[in-house]
């Protein structure tokens, strides 16, 4: 047994990447079974990497007056979906990011999550 979880190194150091434009695969070779050899190769047909990163994530006003419009800028791409989420994890808005921002107004007081693109960060409504 070489390893139970998935390891990978792209170098020696934290810094190296993998070339988004390259082709890479997966040869999986197997050794023994209950100390019988089966020497056996999974291949893994090549595909490209995609890189990927949270994007930043800024609001203004906060704490925002009620009825006011919340501010969104954000990173990521445009046309990303910018959720609005109470504290009970029920969706209250949406809109699309353009020009790398977005408002929403909010319609009750309380503590909101605007999530975009995996990064998160909450506002409060007064």
């Amino acid at each position: 047994l070489i390893s139970t979880k998935q390891d990978y190194s792209a170098g020696p150091k934290s810094t190296d990447l993998l070339d988004p434009n390259a082709k890479y695969s997966v040869v999986l070779t197997t050794a023994s079974i209950n100390g019988i050899t089966v020497e056996k190769e999974l291949h893994v047909c090549p595909d490209c990497v995609k890189l990927q990163s949270t994007p930043t994530l800024k609001v203004y006003p906060n704490s925002a007056p009620l009825g006011s419009p919340i501010t969104i800028e954000s990173s990521a791409v445009d046309g990303s979906e910018v959720r609005l989420y109470n504290m009970s994890g029920v969706p209250v808005g949406t809109q699309k990011l353009s020009g790398g921002t977005a408002t929403i107004t909010p319609q009750a007081t309380g503590i909101y999550l605007i999530k975009v693109d995996g990064a998160s960060i909450k506002v409060i409504v007064e």
